[in-house]
């Protein structure tokens, strides 16, 4: 049954190999310091959050062809005029289970192809923090790390409707716009940060002697960097 769920995950997230990935618009090294394109978890984590940002664009053209049609298939007009929020709302009622749906075929796809003891888990932890934690500080570490991600997508849109009501907006098509920028991306960095620490969050449990190794070849690695 293992391997027939792995092939499937394989068809349907496939893993190029290292020579073929490349850096998309947002490089990797901005969500890890260390390892990069040529690991695999970290490679689908970060292919993660930018799936995540294609399909929660896909919703927000949706709803915005809704509101300038005015045609009420996802955002009633009258819904509307009681509080622009609302539409933001929305995105969330809307986005929240795929979100969470496709974070967990992510993190099967790592997890059934990966040797979570012996290869590198990703870590977004501050470098500084690398050395000297506990188990039951990794633990709590990790811990927060899915809390971060939880919250993120279950509570989407409450950032961007701050900036709504602070700026007074007032158009469907300002709330819109402005809500593209921070829903997609919020949901993004949640499933990233859910599927990273779920990571994270199992080799601090069951391996901590080989996550305390990861963290001094991380260490070593950083510092052997020319930019050291």
């Amino acid at each position: 049954m293992r391997s027939i769920v792995q092939r499937f995950l394989n068809d349907l997230i496939p893993l190029p190999p290292p020579a073929q990935r490349e850096d998309l618009i947002i490089p990797i090294s901005s969500f890890f310091h260390i390892y990069g394109l040529e690991h695999d978890a970290y490679y689908l984590c970060y292919r993660l959050f930018y799936f995540m940002v294609f399909a929660g664009t896909c919703v927000l053209a949706a709803f915005a062809l809704d509101v300038w049609l005015d045609a009420g298939v996802f955002i009633d007009p009258e819904v509307f005029a009681r509080g622009k929020p609302r539409i933001l709302w929305r995105f969330t009622l809307y986005m929240a289970f795929p979100s969470f749906f496709i974070s967990l075929l992510y993190y099967l796809r790592i997890r059934l192809g990966f040797d979570i003891r012996n290869q590198a888990v990703p870590i977004t932890t501050h470098k500084q923090l690398f050395l000297g934690g506990s188990r039951g500080l990794w633990f709590v570490r990790a811990l927060g790390g899915t809390a971060v991600g939880f919250v993120a997508i279950t509570c989407t849109h409450l950032p961007a409707a701050s900036l709504i009501t602070h700026y007074r907006l007032h158009t469907q098509t300002e709330v819109v716009f402005l809500g593209a920028f921070f829903l997609v991306l919020i949901d993004a960095a949640g499933a990233f940060y859910l599927v990273a620490s779920a990571l994270l969050w199992e080799k601090t449990i069951r391996f901590f002697p080989d996550l305390e190794r990861q963290l001094e070849a991380m260490v070593a690695l950083d510092d052997s960097s020319p930019a050291q």
